[in-house]
């Protein structure tokens, strides 16, 4: 959350060159630092044999909740602008393609109702929501 505070507070454009390096440097080492974050946070826990336990019909349960999911719940829509970021907004779209991808491979309605709960974070915008 940390990361999400710092680039609250610089909504600046970073690229401009009257901005020292020292301060584009750190903007991009936040963006970077928040990326790996958002991309851990989607592909947490997505084993289902590590996730799920398989009940007598083939249906899968939720063994192992995703704390993470209540912080993201709470603070995501306090910093929306941030998934506009150019690069951050890239990384979002790139994982929703592998998100899509699983779908094709999934027949459980457990386990895609849980990659649709996270599509309701990451669909901000036209290119997301497509």
């Amino acid at each position: 959350m940390l990361f999400m505070h710092c680039l609250d507070a610089c909504k600046a454009d970073t690229d401009n060159l009257f901005f020292s390096s020292q301060l584009r440097t750190c903007h991009k080492s936040l963006v970077d630092s928040f990326k790996l974050w958002i991309i851990s946070w989607i592909h947490f826990n997505k084993d289902e044999d590590y996730a799920y336990e398989k009940k007598w019909q083939n249906d899968f349960v939720r063994i192992l909740d995703r704390p993470l999911n209540k912080v993201m719940e709470l603070h995501l829509p306090n910093f929306q602008y941030l998934l506009y970021h150019p690069d951050i907004h890239f990384c979002i779209i790139n994982q929703i393609k592998i998100i899509q991808t699983q779908f094709n491979r999934l027949d459980n309605r457990n386990l895609i109702k849980d990659r649709f709960y996270l599509l309701q974070y990451l669909c901000i915008s036209t290119e997301t929501s497509d």
